[in-house]
This record gives structure tokens, C-alpha cells and sequence, in this order.
């Protein structure tokens, strides 16, 4: 596989999205080419990274009733 295909699929094989083959593929040339192994070690750190400091706020208890209320304001009279 080429380097390219490679660094388009490491951030899906850090999310633990790619088939066992795909993995496979993917962790064989990266202990193979350091360009790639690079890349690799640069996207876990940012994904890593992006998990431990990124906060996902709780919605309001009331979104989905809003949600509906604003449709339904909205929405055009027939």
C-alpha cells in the first residue's frame, strides 16, 4: 500500500474503524516507513490530545421539545 493510502487511514485506525485486513495493512508499513510511522505517532498525539481537553457540554433537558417548537413556528402554513 502506498504511503499515501496509508496516511489517509491512519486517523480511521486510531478510531478502531478499519477492518482486521485494513489494520493489518496499515500497522505492517507504518514499522516499515518512518515518514508514516511519524505521521502515525503525530495523529495519535493530536487525537489523544483532542480527547482528554475537548468538553462536550450537556444539551438543555428541553432541546428536543424546542427543536420541535421552532419547526413548527416555522414551518409554512398550507
Amino acid at each position: 500500500m502506498s504511503c499515501t493510502a496509508v496516511q489517509n487511514l491512519i486517523s480511521q485506525y486510531i478510531d478502531g474503524r478499519l477492518s482486521g485486513a485494513e489494520a493489518d495493512v496499515v500497522r505492517e508499513h507504518v514499522q516499515e516507513c518512518d515518514d508514516c510511522a511519524q505521521d502515525f505517532k503525530d495523529s495519535q498525539f493530536l487525537s489523544r490530545l483532542l480527547k482528554e481537553n475537548l468538553e462536550f457540554p450537556e444539551p438543555p433537558k428541553d432541546l428536543p421539545r424546542s427543536v420541535i417548537r421552532t419547526v413548527e413556528r416555522t414551518k409554512p402554513e398550507k
